[in-house]
């Protein structure tokens, strides 16, 4: 900030205010005034660059959010079908004990009859 008012107090409350990047007074020496400039102009690109990445985070931490309640959905999905295959799986098991159950013991009276010991079939 430059000025030429010559009450301090008015050119300090400016800059806290105003947010001035750095009181520089009268007289001044050129080249600290150019480097005051460049710095101001640094500092000036970061806060630019800083209020870009907020955004870009911002930006991303939303896609983030739509993202895991997709996984989350997705995941829920999964499982209530998996355990429809589980419950399917059960009963087919089931089915098949029976079936093998039912296959051995038609063994069982074909195997008595080829061999003649028909008293295992009382038995059953």
């Amino acid at each position: 900030m430059l000025t030429g008012y010559a009450d301090i107090t008015a050119t300090i409350d400016a800059i806290n205010k105003g947010g001035s990047y750095r009181y520089v007074s009268k007289p001044w020496n050129d080249e600290d005034l150019i480097r005051t400039i460049q710095d101001a102009l640094g500092h000036y690109r970061i806060i630019l660059e800083n209020r870009t990445l907020t955004e870009l985070v911002r930006k991303q931490n939303e896609e983030l959010l739509e993202w895991n309640a997709n996984l989350k959905s997705r995941v829920l999905d999964q499982t209530a079908s998996i355990r429809i295959k589980i419950d399917e799986l059960h009963i087919l098991n089931d089915k098949m004990k029976k079936t093998t159950k039912a296959a051995f013991s038609l063994f069982q009276v074909l195997w008595s009859f080829a061999t003649g010991n028909h008293g295992i079939i009382a038995e059953m």
